[in-house]
């Protein structure tokens, strides 16, 4: 089933359709969900953590504009793509829940950084034009950000295309 968001944030476009979705998973064994025309999600985690308490695993993906290099790039071309799924623990909880951005620092954590009150994350998350780590401060132009190091380097880049 697809819900269209009508460009408004995902949260609410998600909890019309959550009745819907749960029904058709008990009927058919699997279902699923598609939200189109939405604004951020925030927290991909908090989407599928619902569907876990009510008994179903679950696993999201989401897209983004392209802000990511990668490994050795000196363009944006991909997105930080976030990844989440929760298993439910048979009672009505959750056993367990992955929820991450495929990049080293999730962009809502940078968009916070504009408030004065944050403090400034460390370097190493994104680059300047010369490929050089930068340390953000509320001044900031972010070029492209890094993915994500799994076991080091490039090798959890895959997870952002």
């Amino acid at each position: 089933m697809k819900v269209d968001a009508k460009f408004g944030f995902a949260q609410p476009a998600f909890e019309r359709a959550l009745p819907s979705a749960i029904s058709a998973a008990r009927e058919n064994g699997t279902a699923s969900l598609a939200i189109g025309h939405s604004h951020t999600c925030t927290s991909l985690g908090f989407f599928t953590e619902q569907l876990a308490r009510h008994g179903f695993v679950a696993i999201g993906f989401t897209n983004s504009s392209p802000i990511v290099a990668p490994p050795g790039g000196k363009m944006r071309t991909i997105g930080t793509n976030p990844v989440a799924f929760s298993v439910p623990d048979g009672k009505g909880g959750i056993a367990m829940q992955f929820d991450q951005s495929t990049t080293v620092v999730a962009l809502g954590k940078i968009t916070m950084q504009k408030k004065p009150e944050r403090p400034s994350l460390k370097a190493g998350h994104w680059t300047n034009l010369a490929s050089r780590p930068q340390i953000l401060t509320r001044h900031w132009q972010v070029h492209w950000f890094l993915p994500a190091a799994i076991r080091g380097g490039a090798l959890g880049s895959w997870l952002s295309c």
